[in-house]
């Protein structure tokens, strides 16, 4: 497994060597149809990555990403752009061409504030930090404060004007892909085949009870 939750974990003091994990409720999947929160309803739009609310550790103990939280990015890359997104900021980064793809790898982490100072050409590494998780009191009742992560292909010409989440949310010009492969292994999956309709979502192993608690 990467040692990306490690790190971040590290970065902000609640972690040893151990391995430590992130642990999903329904919803917060890549693809997902659902909230995760609130009325538990439908989302306006399909799930364009994960949200990552907990870390556990191997003794089955939950640590919150909370409010405040430092973000790092997964892999070094280069800032090319910072938008809105509906809470705060998103950051987005290049990570080049990958192999005979024609495309270039972003990622993209959002509901920051992003740190003082970054700005688009920035090249940022594995240990930086991209901005910090924003606070509770912009957040929707029964949202959680949360890192998203998505990955995206996005197609040559590589420009970045339309990397703006209305647009996004609609998947124009981008090919979104699950991020956990990539997050736990280095290497992208499959993008998405999500074209409407009915959808089966994949749940990630945790204990719903788990959570109960840690709610």
């Amino acid at each position: 497994m990467s040692d990306y939750f490690i790190r971040l974990a590290r970065l902000n003091g609640f972690s040893g060597p151990e391995e430590i994990i992130p642990c999903f409720q329904p919803g917060m999947d890549f693809d997902s149809l659902r909230k995760w929160w609130g009325d538990h309803g439908s989302r306006q739009t399909v799930h364009e990555g994960l949200d990552i609310c907990y870390l556990q550790r191997p003794d089955g103990s939950i640590h919150p990403l909370g409010s405040g939280l430092m973000v790092s990015p997964v892999q070094p890359g280069t800032v090319v752009r910072i938008c809105r997104d509906f809470l705060e900021r998103t950051v987005v980064l290049s990570h080049g061409r990958a192999g005979s793809e024609s495309g270039e790898l972003l990622s993209l982490y959002a509901h920051l504030v992003p740190d003082q100072g970054m700005s688009t050409g920035d090249r940022v590494s594995a240990e930086d930090i991209l901005g910090r998780i924003v606070q509770s009191s912009a957040l929707p009742d029964g949202m959680l404060p949360h890192l998203h992560i998505s990955l995206a292909w996005n197609e040559w010409p590589f420009t970045y004007a339309h990397l703006e989440w209305p647009r996004l949310s609609r998947r124009e010009g981008v090919r979104f892909l699950d991020p956990l492969p990539w997050i736990e292994e280095g290497r992208p999956a499959e993008p998405s085949t999500y074209t409407g309709g009915e959808h089966d979502e994949t749940t990630r192993p945790s204990d719903p009870g788990t959570f109960e608690k840690a709610l």
